[in-house]
């Protein structure tokens, strides 16, 4: 028990180390640790050592879902972890993934997201002007009705006027916003996502159009339904809760419902869905059909928390990710290693930091040049 107790300080010495630095005490405190080692003998956490084959064995045979299942439970009741602890712990847990090989053909980089220009949230009104939400002096060119808050933007009571007029909001990378329409539904809008939506909405339904991915709590209207489009999957709802994710270059779009009862439905088709399901089209086949499965909506939606939220999620998915939330482009090697993860951590860690973590556990380095981030193996 000692020689685990042991093991455990170790270890979190060596997280914090590889993360954050140590403190003067904490490096003598790990230096102690090391002169107790017999000559040629590692740190006890680290003197079992397994082959890759082994390793690949052991960590396919792990069901990460459950296992964090018990981990949440097991530390609901405890105090939050430090900032450093719990990426420490996302450390650990991303050594928990299994790897395979990929050869990508082609050119010898992939750039996985292009950097846009680095503008502010805006807004294009109904006349065409175009204006940054955030500067709150630019209140009095929004829309009659319209109300501009330090954190979101607000319309006001819902009419049934006759001419629609249609407000486009922009998020670019690197940025989340609120905002709530005209009939109370409260729509949070993650990073690189663009809006088109009434001012006002008409006397039959509520209708929106949605590039990227957004979480919507619609109002109740038993007598007009809340229709989310996107280029290849449109939700339909009377009032409900839900997250819509149309990111092109991930190659599908799916709805994940955390509450009530939604109808997906394309060209092709349409399906049910109930709370805990979420609806996916494959935009790469040229008859999408809608697929429906179980999921954890906490995992899909984490985003809205501030949070990455990794199950068995490839390196490639984690660094799309990265790129919209750091607003930067990342290119590959055109030899990588394809690996995958689970863990949770804050979207608000510098983003050297966070990629610490990821090359803490992983075969490749990561090189930070102004807004370009190179990945090579190590």
């Amino acid at each position: 028990m000692e020689r685990i107790t042991i093991g455990l300080k170790i270890a979190r010495l060596v997280c914090k180390q590889r993360l954050f630095g140590l403190t003067p005490a904490e490096k003598e405190e790990l230096a102690a640790y090391r002169r107790q080692c017999l000559p040629g003998e590692d740190l006890p956490i680290l003197s079992e050592r397994l082959s890759p084959a082994a390793l690949s064995e052991r960590y396919s045979a792990v069901d990460t879902a459950k296992e964090w299942g018990v981990f949440l439970r097991r530390t609901r009741r405890r105090r939050r972890l430090g900032t450093w602890t719990a990426a420490a712990c996302v450390c650990l847990l991303l050594a928990g993934g299994f790897s395979i090989w990929l050869l990508n053909p082609g050119k010898s980089t992939i750039t996985l997201a292009r950097e846009d220009s680095r503008n502010q949230i805006s807004l294009v009104l109904s006349d065409g002007q175009k204006i940054d939400l955030s500067d709150t002096t630019s209140h009095s060119a929004l829309e009659p009705g319209a109300t501009l808050h330090a954190d979101r933007l607000t319309y006001s009571q819902d009419t049934t006027d006759e001419e629609l007029k249609y407000n486009t909001i922009i998020i670019p990378k690197g940025a989340y916003y609120h905002l709530i329409l005209s009939d109370g539904t409260k729509v949070w809008l993650n990073a690189d996502s663009k809006l088109y939506y009434p001012v006002h909405f008409g006397k039959n339904n509520r209708e929106v159009s949605l590039k990227g991915e957004a979480y919507f709590e619609v109002a109740k209207d038993t007598t007009r339904p809340f229709i989310v489009s996107t280029e290849a999957l449109n939700v339909k709802v009377l009032g409900t809760h839900f997250d819509v994710n149309s990111y092109k270059d991930d190659g599908r779009v799916y709805t994940a419902l955390t509450e009530g009862l939604v109808e997906v439905y394309n060209e092709h088709g349409s399906r049910l869905l109930h709370p805990g399901q979420m609806a996916s089209v494959d935009t790469r086949e040229e008859k999408p059909s809608i697929q429906v499965d179980s999921c954890d909506t906490s995992i899909l939606t984490g985003w809205r928390d501030g949070q990455f939220r990794f199950r068995n999620t490839s390196l490639t998915q984690i660094l799309k990710q990265i790129s919209r939330c750091y607003d930067v482009t990342i290119i590959l090697q055109r030899d990588y290693q394809e690996e995958y993860y689970s863990g949770d951590i804050s979207y608000h860690i510098p983003l050297s930091t966070l990629l610490g973590a990821i090359e803490a556990s992983t075969s490749v380095h990561f090189d930070i040049e102004g807004n370009t981030v190179y990945m090579k193996r190590k």
